[in-house]
């Protein structure tokens, strides 16, 4: 699994590092790696935390990828989106998406893969494999 990651080839960016497996198995992989990015966030239950509000976790998202110990200020969900954006792909990340359930939450969290800087991974795990293709994911890509 790690060798299909390619950790060690930070000049490209593959859409196959998308797919779905077992938070477990995230986990490991997770706190294996993340220490060789600029920036990780492992956001566990998206499905669960996400009934209330997906601002809350993009918040999190923004301040861990900002390392900022400040609040962030923001309210809705489309500034935190064009935040999200914007910062992104200043550096790598390494980013774990856990019990994903609908398309929506991808794209509140992780907008577009052409918003990552080269070398970030994004790893999802999900029940519902056709939630990756709903986000227009290539079937390859899964």
């Amino acid at each position: 699994m790690l060798k299909c990651l390619d950790f060690n080839r930070p000049d490209r960016w593959n859409p196959r590092h998308w797919w779905c497996g077992e938070t477990t198995l995230a986990r490991a992989i997770y706190n294996r790696n993340r220490h060789s990015f600029g920036a990780s966030r492992f956001i566990e239950n998206v499905r669960k935390e996400s009934n209330s509000e997906l601002v809350h976790l993009q918040k999190q998202l923004i301040q861990d990828i900002c390392k900022d110990k400040d609040k962030v200020e923001i309210k809705t969900q489309s500034p935190a989106t064009q935040k999200i954006k914007k910062i992104i792909g200043l550096k790598s990340v390494l980013l774990v998406l856990d019990d994903v359930d609908d398309k929506k939450q991808l794209a509140a969290l992780t907008g577009d893969i052409s918003w990552f800087a080269p070398g970030s991974r994004i790893i999802i795990t999900t029940r519902q494999v056709g939630v990756l293709g709903l986000a227009g994911l290539q079937e390859e890509a899964i």
